[in-house]
């Protein structure tokens, strides 16, 4: 959004953040291939307005090769709408945390609180996938104006 002088701004002009789940500790790890909710924000929301979700994570899995799904979900839980995912294999199990960010562009179709939710589940393999998170370096899953 551009301002120009003498442009009257309110505050979701300048604080773009309309919600933030902040994870401080390991989540648990997934089991099988069922979906495991793992963070979850819920954003109160204007009708045709457009919001990025991101969710920024690392993860560690157990079994060198595995692949996992990491996706966003609309709604609490894992029925609801998926909205985003990325594939993420795992290289060297149980040694390096790796990192991972999901973004994706939403539409409010409703004026109301929203909730959103990021999720782990295997693909293939034998393994499990933990959310890492700590004190000095946390999970995030927010919801901001996109435009």
């Amino acid at each position: 959004m551009t301002v120009f002088a003498g442009d009257v701004i309110s505050a979701t002009d300048v604080n773009r953040r309309v919600g933030t789940t902040t994870g401080l500790s390991d989540s648990s790890a997934t089991s099988g291939t069922t979906e495991l909710s793992i963070d979850q924000v819920t954003a109160f929301l204007i009708a045709g307005r457009r919001y990025t979700i991101t969710w920024d994570t690392q993860w560690l899995g157990t079994v060198a090769a595995d692949v996992f799904f990491l996706l966003i979900r609309e709604g609490s839980g894992i029925a609801g709408n998926q909205l985003d995912f990325t594939t993420v294999k795992v290289g060297a199990a149980t040694i390096t945390t790796e990192a991972a960010i999901l973004m994706v562009d939403y539409t409010a179709s409703a004026t109301g609180s929203q909730t959103f939710t990021a999720t782990f589940r295997r693909s293939s393999g034998t393994g499990t996938l933990t959310a890492k998170a700590s004190s000095t370096q946390p999970r995030t899953l927010k919801a901001e104006y996109a435009d």
